[in-house]
């Protein structure tokens, strides 16, 4: 139910970014960008980088909307229940997630434009290689199970004006990847902050 909640409400946002943009035909109100950082859990995984793009308007000085897709495919958990990697399991976490964002630029300060946003849509998180181990010596895996869940977002940062259609973005987001298969001992959350800094450049 969250996860078709999450894709209606995408879809309003790109069937309203369509709209204006067929009625208003100025091409300078899109953007495209382009973003990495990294990726910090707040469970016990390791972090990762982020890899993400996507495609936005403006509708006015002071709002717009993105849609993006991004990647995060380097977590891993490893849990050692006793001992040092004596008796515990681990896997490898990926992570892809679609979303439709929504900003309120605060308006420029000489080359900076701060800002604060949201987003929703869905994440589909995979777990690979999990292994469970038993007094040093691996004794159980399993297949590679993946969780599609209702994801979403918070962000704050600045846009740094390097040239006139092309910004650099820097910012927080707090994000929220929903739900992924863990043997350990059955569900967890992937929630994580995160740094990401990108390019924004104006058609």
């Amino acid at each position: 139910m969250r996860l078709l909640i999450a894709s209606t409400v995408s879809a309003v946002v790109i069937l309203s970014a369509s709209s204006a943009m067929a009625a208003d035909a100025n091409w300078s109100r899109v953007y495209l960008r382009l973003d990495t950082g990294g990726s910090f859990p707040t469970d016990d995984y390791d972090n990762s980088a982020i890899i993400s793009g996507g495609v936005g308007y403006r509708f006015n000085d002071r709002l717009r909307a993105d849609v993006t897709l991004g990647y995060r495919g380097w977590y891993g958990g490893n849990v050692v229940w006793a001992g040092p990697s004596a008796n515990g399991a681990k896997a490898d976490i990926s992570s892809f997630d679609g979303l439709a964002n929504l900003y309120y630029d605060f308006g420029k300060f000489g080359f900076f434009t701060p800002y604060v946003g949201g987003g929703m849509g869905f994440a589909s998180n995979t777990v690979s290689n999990y292994q469970v181990f038993a007094n040093g010596a691996q004794v159980s895996s399993s297949d590679d199970h993946t969780e599609t869940d209702f994801a979403w977002q918070l962000s704050a940062g600045t846009a740094v004006d390097v040239a006139p259609n092309l910004a650099i973005d820097v910012g927080y987001r707090y994000f929220d990847a929903g739900s992924l298969w863990a043997g350990w001992p059955g569900k967890s959350d992937l929630t994580a902050h995160e740094l990401q800094v990108g390019l924004r450049y104006s058609l």
